[in-house]
């Protein structure tokens, strides 16, 4: 009997660990301390149905939606509900710090519900189904925590924070989560959009094996210090990394295949190399980093696009590989101590590269010709293993390093 009950502790263990699909996330919320019959309220068109259209007279710091409103469910929050009103005083609202949305509930406001309060906690009930984006709630500063229903067949909590219910994507994790360091579940395949935006406290998270895609905007403006990004990752979409102004160590895994638009862009990264592997490195892909001494790019890159490394006012050179076939406009621009960038294939290969000098600006319809894709003080080098026999910018491979050949 007693090796029974070990065995069943131990079950409860697993059910509760690393592969969270099945979540043991605790739904006593407690009691609101308000009166829910004071919020605003609207018919639906059908007259079936309540939706909560704003904060109305209601006081309190624990908003419970009702189930029902003059016998009718609810069952929508608008989507400006809790948002503030000029030239009204919006106490009340500021006053929330925690809203438990009823079961009855399978609709909120995709983008805006809550950005206007300073709620830390939000409870979301069983009927919650249609996909919520994540700036629904994301742009409240002071939210810890999301917690879920265990019955609800969208979406699932653990330790505050938000998944999917088979918990393959990570949708949510709070801005004022007060953890320095985070493991992501195996289970997760993708960090959505913003998923860790904001936040001001995670110092270093932990990636899994199992994770191919790292979502826009995911890390955008955290104090994230260093990533290590596994090679199952395949994809960084736009903006992911985007003014982690501490990020300084980056470490990308060999199966990457796209970088996206922005990615890194405003970090603190002192070094990167980008992997064989990638085949697209997105606009201002790592444009300001300040920091940035020395990037290596991998032989899968057709083209290194425009503004890609724009501003990085620390870059001293950089090797381009010979497969290159396009440089867009301002790549290097503005990089004041790229003195040196060393072409890896030979005189007639480099005519053959594409060097977009142009740029269109959709707000005055102008193409502007004769951009900059180098600083004024760049000078570019050719490969020659050999001592070349005529005068130019020619380089060579000392001991691994690239060194110009002395005319």
């Amino acid at each position: 009997m007693k090796k029974i009950l070990t065995l069943i502790g131990l079950m409860l263990i697993v059910a509760c660990s690393v592969l969270i699909v099945a979540s043991c996330e605790n739904t006593d919320w407690g009691e609101g301390d308000g009166d829910p019959s004071l919020l605003e309220y609207e018919l639906s068109e059908d007259g079936t149905y309540y939706i909560v259209a704003g904060i109305g007279d209601y006081v309190g710091e624990h908003l419970v939606i009702p189930e029902e409103y003059n016998g009718l469910p609810v069952k929508k929050i608008a989507q400006d509900a809790f948002s503030e009103q000029d030239g009204k005083d919006n106490s009340a609202l500021l006053a929330i710090k925690a809203i438990t949305i009823a079961d009855s509930v399978t609709e909120m406001g995709k983008y805006m519900s809550f950005t206007d309060t300073n709620i830390e906690q939000l409870n979301l009930g069983s009927g919650v189904s249609e996909s919520i984006i994540s700036w629904s709630f994301g742009m409240s500063n002071n939210l810890k925590a999301i917690n879920v229903s265990k019955d609800n067949q969208t979406y699932m909590s653990k330790d505050g924070v938000l998944y999917t219910k088979d918990g393959t994507e990570l949708l949510k994790y709070p801005q004022q989560k007060e953890d320095k360091s985070f493991r992501i579940p195996r289970s997760v395949k993708k960090i959505g959009l913003t998923a860790f935006s904001g936040n001001k406290n995670i110092k270093k998270v932990k990636m899994s094996n199992h994770l191919t895609t790292i979502g826009a905007k995911a890390f955008y403006r955290t104090t994230l210090e260093e990533i290590k990004i596994p090679n199952s990752v395949e994809i960084i979409e736009s903006d992911a990394f985007d003014s982690c102004r501490n990020l300084k160590k980056v470490n990308i895994g060999k199966n990457v295949k796209a970088i996206g638009n922005g990615a890194f862009n405003y970090t603190g990264i002192e070094e990167i190399k980008l992997p064989d592997n990638i085949e697209i490195l997105g606009l201002g892909a790592f444009e300001s980093c300040d920091n940035l001494k020395k990037i290596h790019i991998g032989s899968g890159i057709k083209e290194i696009a425009a503004y890609t490394f724009e501003n990085c006012s620390s870059l001293e050179n950089v090797v381009i590989p010979k497969n290159i076939e396009k440089i867009g406009t301002y790549a290097f621009a503005y990089c004041d101590n790229l003195t040196k960038v060393y072409y890896e294939g030979n005189e007639d290969e480099w005519v053959n590269v594409q060097l977009v000098t142009m740029i269109y600006d959709g707000i005055w319809d102008i193409t502007r010709y004769d951009q900059p894709i180098f600083s004024d003080n760049t000078q570019i080098y050719i490969y020659s293993k050999k001592r070349p026999n005529s005068e130019g910018n020619y380089w060579r491979y000392v001991v691994g390093v690239p060194t110009a050949w002395k005319n």
